[in-house]
């Protein structure tokens, strides 16, 4: 392998490594195929236009119309010309582009994979391909070929969601200074062949620690950098990349913003069992027009990977006509509540409605195709922006249970059969723990009472207490690293998210399958039949499923304040005969959401709240923990698209390698069956060692003899140098005689061509006899030096 050919498989790699840097970009999909693809074909121009000589400028202008008939092709094929790019693919293109730019707003890593994205990690890295080519082996600067790879790669370490960060950052700097070393490798020995100093010391060997030295002078130096520039420098998590937190302070996971909440409806914490410090604040999110109040659900978290819930990975479905076909309602005692929500701070891509969604009309705007729904949970979710002041109508069928339904009701499993999503838990819970729920549950019948024993512990205030303050939190957590433990046995101290995290990891200790779901309270009266629900509001809450039922909610969380309070739901408590029934804020039946409030609060002038600031939520949307807009639904048409034009290429790629052998084979033997006469054949048969001579062993040299390259080749592969120079004498007799060679010694020269190719076949190494096999290289090349009379006519003298 030449140093061109080591340079530009370095600058590959690096290339390779900007691109596998993206996953922590994006939720899973087919984003790697299209720019690997584009990448390839930047290249492929690069290069012959430089083989061609043609100038950059035309370079340039080319490579940009195949970018932009690439992209028109790929994501806007239905309106283009036969595959050509029109205006209206071109204004495909670029609204795509700006739609993406302004999701980027509320999206948060891991995004999900929407075309303007695709359409912009595709474009910089055909450019970062293009110029790397052009820079790397026209202009020699492989420094600004490093710039766009550089700055990709950067953008994504910035906003993306952090995992494996430093595994990423080794491999990038690997492939960048392999890249450099290797470049400067290539760009010494382009200055031509070592000369040595003195004229006497003819075998002064060429020094290899020129370019080694070079290499080991800029690792030290990008080491050290790294050691040293921590001093002087910023860390990430005081400020540096602060701009991703709303509120305007650092943090990371788990830290709140510690402003005075102002900033719109974004949030910082995450959903967990682990205590953080939390940031309220009276930032009005949205309102809401109904008859009853109930809480107000966003999102539902089924997976729990023992310290953070997130949403599932079903498939989004895409909203026609406003209908939401959610999960399949079991219980048949339900009612329908109409809901008109404006929203008008929250910044998210799942819609506040009432369970279980059934119809969403848009008031403000008129177009659905941006709108999904999660099967599973019935969540509604948003693929664009929708832009401030949205208003819509949810219709909604609220289920109505009782005590007595629900104590002799039966734990059921929602999902798929094989998948433990809902009751599946990482790790071991601690004997203390253990101990304890077998306390709680023991004087607990059935499955139900189980469940409400659980809450009514959790509720307990000479049990536990409900603090937002993370002191009191944290006052005990020196004694475990469980944060489970931490909370039930030591601390017993927290707020929504220890209590409803606390409540569902115990129901999946008892077998039965649970959730948590994020959302609000009903929010604060500001009229006949309409609430304001504010940051205050938000809150976390478990749900339990059962068998004829479906979802039940429960509420763990003890909070009552002069301002905010939440209380147990009515269905968890039993009635008195003749008295049981549903009641809910304002008298009316709420559902079997943990909504339902005392109406005694309403008399008091106390609201219903969350223990939830807007920050925690919305980083339960946008951040890290939950997939800001999960994987988009349906195979796109880009995806189809490209996935038709990859097998396509895929296929004819195939058909050509394999046909690759068969057609060296054939030039191997049109050479033996065109010969004419004993020179002829003598010709084809050093031909036929020349062929496999240039791919098993070297390439001959433009001025070397016969006898010095198979003399050369018999040396560097261990084959009979008698029988290779043989050959070699036959074919310069048959070559450069004025007599034609016998019939014997043409019979020979083809016996020995064939022999000295199994020799040097047999002492190949795999990758050698591969290249031999597959490598197109080599397809349309002659060897000038074999004047077969075919091609001169020079028989015609003899």
């Amino acid at each position: 392998m030449g140093s061109e050919a080591r340079t530009r498989l370095a600058l590959i790699g690096l290339l390779a490594v900007t691109l596998f840097s993206f996953s922590q970009l994006f939720a899973d999909g087919d984003y790697p195929g299209p720019a690997a693809l584009g990448m390839l074909i930047a290249a492929g121009i690069a290069i012959l236009a430089r083989r061609f000589g043609v100038s950059i400028l035309l370079t340039t202008i080319a490579s940009f119309v195949a970018m932009t008939t690439y992209l028109a092709f790929i994501f806007q094929t239905k309106n283009t010309f036969y595959g050509l790019p029109t205006p209206g693919a071109v204004r495909g293109l670029v609204d795509a582009v700006r739609g993406a730019l302004d999701q980027a707003e509320i999206d948060f890593a891991p995004v999900p994979v929407r075309p303007g994205y695709v359409i912009m990690v595709v474009a910089g890295l055909w450019i970062a391909a293009a110029l790397g080519e052009v820079a790397t082996f026209r202009w020699r600067k492989p420094l600004i070929a490093s710039v766009t790879p550089v700055v990709l790669f950067s953008v994504v370490m910035v906003v993306g969601t952090g995992a494996g960060t430093p595994l990423f950052v080794a491999l990038f700097l690997i492939a960048l200074l392999a890249y450099w070393g290797v470049e400067s490798s290539h760009r010494l020995r382009s200055w031509g062949r070592w000369v040595p100093t003195w004229a006497d010391h003819d075998a002064e060997e060429e020094p290899d620690s020129i370019t080694g030295e070079i290499a080991r002078k800029m690792g030290a130096t990008c080491v050290a950098l790294a050691l040293i520039a921590p001093i002087f420098l910023p860390a990430l998590g005081d400020g540096l990349l602060s701009w991703r937190n709303p509120s305007g302070q650092g943090g990371g996971p788990g830290v709140g913003g510690s402003g005075d909440g102002e900033g719109g409806g974004r949030i910082d914490p995450l959903v967990s069992i682990a205590p953080t410090l939390i940031s309220q604040t009276e930032t009005d999110l949205f309102r809401v027009q109904a008859e009853t109040n109930t809480y107000w659900r966003l999102i539902t978290l089924p997976d729990f990977d023992g310290a953070t819930w997130r949403p599932s990975s079903a498939d989004l479905v895409p909203i026609e006509d406003g209908a939401i076909d959610g999960p399949t309602p079991v219980s048949t005692a339900s009612r329908t509540l109409e809901q008109r929500i404006t929203i008008t701070g929250l910044v998210s891509d799942s819609l506040p409605a009432a369970v279980q969604a059934t119809n969403i009309q848009l008031i403000t705007q008129q177009n659905l195709d941006g709108l999904r729904y999660d099967p599973e949970s019935g969540d509604i979710r948003s693929t664009t922006e929708l832009g401030g002041s949205l208003v819509y109508d949810v219709t909604s069928d609220v289920p109505e249970e009782s005590y007595t339904e629900l104590v002799n009701a039966h734990i059921g499993d929602p999902g798929i059969p094989g998948d433990d999503i809902y009751t599946q838990l990482p790790d071991e819970l601690s004997p203390e723990v253990k101990d304890l729920l077998a306390g709680w549950v023991s004087t607990g019948g059935t499955e139900f009472e189980q469940l409400v024993a659980v809450q009514d512990h959790l509720r307990n205030p000479e049990e536990f207490t409900y603090s937002i303050i993370p002191e009191e939190i944290r006052a005990e957590q020196e004694a475990s690293t469980d944060d489970l433990t931490n909370f039930l046995i030591n601390s017993k101290t927290g707020y929504c998210q220890q209590f409803s995290t606390a409540f569902a990891v115990l129901a999946r200790e008892l077998g039965y399958p649970s959730r948590l779901v994020v959302g609000f309270l009903p929010g604060e009266a500001i009229g006949e039949g309409e609430n304001v629900v504010k940051g205050t509001d938000a809150h976390a809450w478990p749900e339990v499923y059962f068998n004829h039922i479906g979802w039940i909610a429960f509420e763990p969380t003890p909070r009552v304040d002069a301002t905010r309070s939440t209380n147990v739901p009515h269905y968890t408590t039993p009635q008195n005969p003749g008295t049981e029934g549903p009641i809910g804020v304002d008298g009316a039946n709420s559902g079997p959401n943990p909504g339902d409030v005392d109406p005694r609060l309403e008399d008091a002038g106390i609201n219903p709240g969350g223990d939830l600031s807007p920050e925690e939520l919305q980083n339960l949307i946008n951040s890290g923990a939950i997939p800001g807009g999960a994987e988009l639904p349906e195979t796109q048409p880009w995806e189809r698209t490209f996935r038709i034009v990859s097998i396509v290429l895929l296929a004819g790629a195939l058909m050509f390698i394999l046909s690759i052998p068969a057609l060296k084979e054939w030039r191997i033997k049109r050479a033996y069956a065109g010969a004419k006469g004993t020179r002829d054949l003598a010709s084809a048969a050093f031909l036929d060692f020349c062929l496999n001579a240039r791919e098993l062993a070297t390439n001959r040299g433009i001025a070397e003899s016969p006898t010095s390259y198979v003399t050369r080749v018999a040396e560097l592969k261990g084959i009979p140098e008698r029988a290779a120079i043989r050959l070699a004498a036959i074919y310069e007799a048959a070559e450069y005689s004025s007599r034609d060679v016998s019939a014997l010694d043409a019979g020979e020269a083809r016996k020995l061509a064939r022999g000295l190719r199994k020799n040097m076949w047999s002492r190949s190494t795999v990758w050698q006899r591969a290249v031999r096999l597959f490598s197109p290289r080599n397809l349309s090349q002659g060897l000038p030096e074999l004047r077969l009379p075919w091609i001169s006519g020079r028989r015609a003298a003899a």
